[in-house]
């Protein structure tokens, strides 16, 4: 008969390659979004809050999160560029975040540049 700490031991293998397989799954069904560029409608809450659009594109999968460039112009003025932030795949795909195209995001991107050259 087995002993507690061979099955705890035992349980912990199986845990791990079952960790293993879940997290090839949740890659490859993440892999998809990989080239694919979105925009969210951001904003600091409140009733008259103004908006302004969160750009990101992704880039790859690391250490299971999808790592993409992400970039936004506040109501403030404020100019934030992220080059390797991490997102959750069901939040892109779930949270009003809107695919759109290489182009549109490239044309956004170097409308930031301008406005960051012209400081």
């Amino acid at each position: 008969m087995s002993t507690e700490k061979q099955l705890v031991r035992e349980i912990g293998k199986l845990q791990k390659e079952l960790n293993a397989i879940r997290q090839d799954k949740e890659n490859k069904k993440n892999s998809r979004l990989i080239g694919k560029c979105f925009k969210y409608e951001n904003s600091y809450s409140g009733l008259d809050a103004k908006t302004w659009w969160f750009y990101i594109q992704m880039n790859k999968i690391e250490d299971g999160s999808l790592v993409g460039t992400s970039f936004q112009h506040d109501e403030y003025g404020e100019i934030s560029i992220g080059t390797n932030d991490s997102f959750h795949a069901g939040t892109i795909v779930e949270d009003s975040h809107i695919e759109i195209t290489k182009d549109e995001f490239d044309k956004a991107f170097n409308d930031i540049k301008v406005q960051i050259n012209n400081i």
